[in-house]
């Protein structure tokens, strides 16, 4: 009766002291100030670790005294329901205090709106210190489940000679409900050259537990030796003299030994205790995030990716002490980051389409910027190969003027230090259409960038981008592409966790590209939508560097996305990056093909007239016919080697003669007999056309017109 009632009321005071020192609060009910802010007071892990040793030895005696009452497993339960309470309020309550404003009824849905009105930079800075404050509770919870696990399985460990308090675990269907049953085991020593006594085992409950282990000391060890090793053992400096030998000794001593099973169910049950609270503190901080998942969203990358880093190092640091991954905040996190790609994707796609609908085709001079980060996307700065036009040396910071466009028309004032060139060209460029693209933009937020007022002194421009030691005339459009591309690998380079995502999207940027300038080069889609006169051979030519551009990227980004994607089975993905490279090499020939049926269709338009010219016996000279046809092959020899190069204006001359030899061929041979007068002419206008083009280097028509006129005439 009453003695039942006084050990209940002792029990109850070990479970409430060893509860309120583990989880470091007397009431959750109650935090105060110094509750949320005490993880400020240890800045070093010297102070830390002092702390530590003082709670363990507050609490070690406690988890002995639970230990041998048999009350260690409801304690558990107990201690479990309290951590939660604390870590539903603990996020509340720190909310408060930062951001100053009451939870309505002290729920957390309350604190949404304060949240959503806070900058970046402050919700950052906001939940960094909450961060710590959660780790330190949770690392004080780990501190203690593992002070209890050592502690109950030195118990199981000890294999004592002298009488032994055996705890053994209830059963499920005992109608005690007690957490278990104590027992002494007297064992004699072989050596005893006393009277012998047999041995004896009788079951003891709880409440007998004192009397048994004062009663039971068969080495004549008295109280007070225990309490001075107890004292010995809790006031040491060692993590780890609670699991050796002397420790043991103690316990053997103090004649507490456990069970295998019951250890078991002790160290699982408070590993299930850690890992929920853990749970919990990340769903809890998880609703915090969803709070602010639509302006996460639409961050720039370096804010995301600050964002992401520190949200992702609080769940890899209670993901270590659980040893098991936590997907309450992992997920909602992930989940949030592929909505910023989708954001942030979606900006670039736009505003790729708005910069090619808007291109006029002329070619851009190169900012020393963008010439870095072609050096930087094909690793030549490592290697020392870059542009004659780049001023720095430095490595640049693809995180710096990182630039958002939402989707809607650009504005006229958006200028920029990529200056298109002033050749000439066959079309009035409009003035107000052409949008521009700078690396020292702001970072995305969502808005166009106004014209940066720079007092910077001006720097030299290139009039090529050189990649591999290759030069490439380009427009606009392919610097913002390169830009875009290594916005993208620089996502990729920070957030890791979704390289499969980032390279579809970048396969999807550089199709879109490739698709749009064949749309608008090719298909005269330009014509229309940036108001060009016509498609000259001149945009034909910047179309095909531009394409060259890309393809000659392809090949780099490939390797350094094979990098991100460690898993074999993500390889496959690749072969879209393959399909983009063939379509943009497909494109590539089909340029140089429209401009050989742009020379095929002059020559047919210049000989319709051939058999007036032939038979005009006023006529000095060549042919009218053959001397603008020589004149324009010329022309686009000297439009298209100031472009492209020296390979390919062969490779597309050699086409074009192919077709020149081919199709007068078919013209003169359907003339009736020439007179003599017709003839010289016509032998005059084949010497004036190879002649012509043989005085440029690298122009070979070769003879087959020859050979025709001798086959057909003999000699003049």
């Amino acid at each position: 009766g009453q003695l039942a009632e006084m050990a209940n009321v002792i029990q109850k005071m070990i479970q409430d002291n060893f509860v309120s020192l583990a989880i470091g609060v007397e009431s959750s009910d109650n935090l105060t100030v110094e509750d949320i802010t005490a993880v400020a007071s240890l800045k070093t892990e010297e102070e830390k670790r002092l702390n530590e040793l003082e709670l363990r030895e507050r609490v070690l005696p406690l988890i002995i005294a639970l230990i041998r009452i048999g009350k260690v497993r409801p304690a558990i339960q107990f201690y479990r329901e309290r951590a939660q309470q604390l870590m539903k309020k603990l996020l509340t309550k720190a909310l408060e205090y930062a951001l100053k404003v009451p939870a309505v009824d002290g729920r957390l849905q309350s604190l949404e709106k304060p949240l959503q009105k806070l900058e970046s930079d402050r919700f950052i800075n906001l939940i960094i210190p909450i961060f710590k404050l959660l780790i330190h509770k949770l690392e004080r919870l780990w501190f203690v489940h593992n002070l209890l696990s050592s502690i109950i399985t030195a118990a199981t460990a000890t294999t004592p000679s002298v009488p032994t308090l055996v705890i053994i675990p209830s059963s499920p269907q005992s109608s005690t409900h007690l957490d278990s049953v104590v027992r002494t085991t007297a064992t004699t020593n072989n050596t005893n050259t006393s009277n012998n006594t047999n041995n004896t085992e009788r079951p003891v409950k709880v409440d007998e537990t004192e009397k048994t282990t004062e009663t039971s000391s068969a080495n004549g060890d008295d109280s007070e030796n225990n309490e001075e090793a107890l004292q010995g053992v809790v006031s040491t400096n060692s993590y780890d003299d609670h699991t050796g030998p002397g420790f043991r000794s103690w316990l053997a001593k103090m004649q507490i030994t456990v069970t295998d099973e019951f250890r078991n169910q002790v160290v699982s049950d408070s590993s299930d205790m850690f890992n929920s609270v853990t749970e919990l503190a990340h769903v809890r901080c998880s609703r915090v995030l969803k709070m602010r998942s639509e302006q996460n969203v639409k961050l720039g990358i370096a804010d995301y990716v600050k964002l992401f880093n520190t949200v992702m190092d609080f769940v890899l640091a209670g993901e270590k002490l659980c040893r098991k991954q936590c997907y309450g905040l992992r997920g909602t996190l992930l989940s949030q980051a592929k909505g910023f790609l989708e954001t942030f994707h979606g900006n670039r796609m736009s505003w790729m389409a708005l910069i090619l609908e808007n291109e006029t085709w002329v070619q851009a001079e190169v900012a020393p910027e963008f010439q870095a980060l072609a050096d930087e996307l094909t690793g030549a700065h490592k290697s020392g190969i870059s542009a004659a036009s780049t001023s720095t040396n430095t490595k640049p910071n693809l995180f710096e003027g990182l630039v958002s466009v939402p989707r809607s028309q650009p504005t006229p004032d958006s200028s920029t230090t990529a200056t298109p060139s002033t050749a000439n060209t066959t079309h009035a460029a409009p003035t107000n259409t052409t949008t521009s693209v700078t690396p020292q933009s702001p970072r995305p937020t969502g808005d166009l960038p106004s014209s940066p007022k720079t007092t910077e002194l001006p720097v030299k421009l290139s009039k090529v981008l050189l990649i591999n030691g290759k030069q490439f005339h380009i427009v606009n459009a392919a610097l913002l592409l390169l830009k875009t591309l290594s916005e993208y690998l620089s996502c990729l380079a920070q957030l890791p966790a979704l390289n499969t995502d980032i390279l579809t999207r970048m396969v999807e940027v550089m199709g879109l590209f490739n698709s749009r300038t064949c749309g608008l080069v090719l298909g005269a889609g330009a014509m229309q939508v940036a108001r060009l006169k016509s498609i000259t051979a001149k945009h034909l030519g910047l179309a095909a560097e531009c394409i060259g551009m890309q393809m000659e990227l392809m090949p780099y980004m490939r390797e350094q996305l094979l990098h991100y994607l460690p898993l074999k089975k993500h390889h496959v993905l690749l072969q879209d990056l393959d399909r983009v490279a063939r379509d943009c090499s497909e494109h590539r020939q089909e340029i140089f093909s429209k401009l050989v049926q742009i020379m095929r269709d002059r020559l047919d338009a210049h000989c319709r007239g051939v058999k007036q010219d032939l038979n005009d016996p006023a006529a000095k000279g060549p042919s009218p016919y053959m001397t603008a046809l020589t004149k324009e092959t010329l022309t686009l020899h000297r439009v298209l080697s100031r472009i492209l190069p020296a390979e390919q204006v062969k490779a597309i001359f050699a086409m074009i003669f192919d077709v020149y030899n081919k199709r007068l061929v078919a013209h003169w041979a359907g003339l009736e007999t020439l007179p003599p007068v017709g003839r010289k002419r016509l032998y005059s206008d084949i010497d004036h056309f190879i002649k012509s083009m043989r005085q440029v280097p690298g122009l070979e028509p070769g003879d087959q017109l020859q050979l025709f006129f001798s086959a057909r005439y003999g000699s003049v």
